[in-house]
């Protein structure tokens, strides 16, 4: 029997051409698949390219209800795969990302997350944007939205609906904890979930801790695990089969990620570390925990990053070090022995790094094939010739007359070309054109059904 396929969706074509945001409640009636717009080619790079192969998630449309990091990454990831996201966002304002370090008036903030997609605005506490954004998803295949638990429900979408009226979609609700508990309906953001889960018991320097990671590791550890699970979600509705909450054989399906149950897994070993020996971890500053020599250490000029992880490279380090007799003391004959004379170790060897420049270690450690690196500044860590052969680093238009350069996906291969399709959209800038498609599929369904 052959396989069943993903459906495609189908229609006019048209250009993504309205420059000004066009909030509005939108006015629509039902009916199949609408029009899609096409994608206009902004980015520039290695993810920029013309006459690429079809990518793998063409065809599937993502409504995106979602703000800030968590859903926007999830969405901007399915995007980067082919999908047609559909940002939907209020009229007085939409995402609040757009404020972020928004000095110019365009935010790189909020641009770093929202490529590949078209924004509409939509009041869906009104009952004529709640109509449009129903007709919208019974043309779509994913749902993302990152309320707390229940709220899409106040505005008239709770799963009992979305699973009735939408039998084939494919529901993400992204949460700070969860959809059950005593903490369910708290408000959460990045930095709550870090001191909630324990991350920051574990940054910073040794018997400090309380220290945020300097980036939003919740927030991006659950949009990846919500983008990788609506993928999977949407392999198995292709292959036809049925969830516990759809049994009508249209494969949708709820998913639930949490930026709490996303950041506990990000702490995987020292979680079951704890659950299997009592054996709680503690900050241990620029040191691992579990393997030594393995940390930031200070050179003749600065400072360097040196993981040796296996007796082998051990060997390798102390002899590179000069510091031979250090191979056969029997206080450091394991890994395990190690840890437990970490400070009598790292008393022999800081002295020795100091002695040179970071340099000349890095240079004698690569030539060892001892892993280490240097410890840069984000500027030269972005200017490095490294990440210039990569490409990562790419420019793209801010719908505003400028351009921004940021970051493009940290993949390569020869199924995804020209991955960057559109520049983040201005708010509102695709409304018009998103309730023209809806109104013209509705007309075209309505004239089909007189025949």
């Amino acid at each position: 029997m052959a396989r069943p396929r993903l459906p495609r969706q189908r229609g006019r074509r048209g250009s993504a051409s309205v420059r000004s945001p066009a909030c509005g409640r939108g006015r629509v009636r039902g009916g199949p698949h609408p029009a899609r717009g096409r994608p206009a080619a902004h980015g520039r790079g290695r993810h920029g390219g013309r006459g690429r192969l079809m990518l793998p998630l063409e065809g599937i449309r993502a409504v995106d209800l979602s703000r800030n990091i968590a859903g926007p990454l999830c969405t901007m990831l399915l995007g980067d795969l082919g999908a047609e996201v559909v940002k939907v966002e209020r009229p007085d304002g939409g995402d609040e990302a757009r404020n972020h370090a928004a000095e110019s008036g365009v935010s790189p903030y909020f641009a770093a997350l929202n490529r590949n997609k078209r924004s509409m605005c939509l009041d869906l506490k009104d009952p004529e944007g709640a109509r449009a954004l129903a007709a919208l998803l019974r043309r779509s295949d994913v749902l993302v939205d990152n309320f707390r638990p229940g709220a899409l429900g106040r505005l008239g979408f709770r799963d009992e609906r979305l699973e009735r009226e939408f039998p084939h979609l494919v529901v993400c609700h992204i949460s700070g904890f969860g959809r059950t508990g005593p903490w369910a309906q708290a408000a959460a953001y990045d930095h709550i979930i870090q001191g909630f889960s324990g991350l920051m018991s574990l940054t910073g320097p040794a018997g400090e801790g309380g220290y945020r990671t300097n980036t939003s590791v919740a927030d991006i550890v659950a949009g990846l695990f919500a983008a990788t699970t609506v993928v999977a979600s949407l392999r198995g509705r292709e292959r036809g089969e049925r969830t516990g909450a759809h049994d009508d054989g249209q494969g949708g399906d709820i998913v639930h990620v949490s930026l709490l149950a996303g950041l506990l897994n990000a702490l995987c070993y020292q979680a079951a570390t704890y659950l299997t020996t009592g054996e709680a971890a503690a900050p241990t500053g620029n040191q691992h925990p579990y393997i030594v020599p393995y940390g930031t250490y200070a050179t003749r000029n600065g400072l360097v990053n040196v993981c040796v992880g296996n007796d082998r490279l051990f060997g390798r380090f102390c002899k590179t070090l000069g510091l031979p007799d250090l191979i056969s003391d029997e206080r450091f004959g394991s890994n395990t022995a190690r840890v437990r004379n970490r400070d009598p170790l790292n008393e022999l060897v800081e002295p020795a790094l100091a002695a040179r420049t970071s340099e000349k270690w890095l240079a004698a450690f690569r030539e060892e094939g001892i892993p280490c690196g240097p410890v840069h500044t984000l500027p030269e860590a972005l200017a490095h010739p490294q990440v210039e052969a990569l490409g990562l680093v790419t420019r793209v238009e801010d719908g505003a007359g400028g351009h921004f350069r940021h970051l493009g996906p940290p993949f390569e291969s020869g199924r995804l070309t020209g991955v960057i399709r559109r520049r983040p959209p201005l708010l509102g800038e695709h409304t018009a054109e998103i309730l023209a498609e809806l109104a013209e599929d509705s007309a075209r369904q309505g004239s089909e059904g007189n025949r």
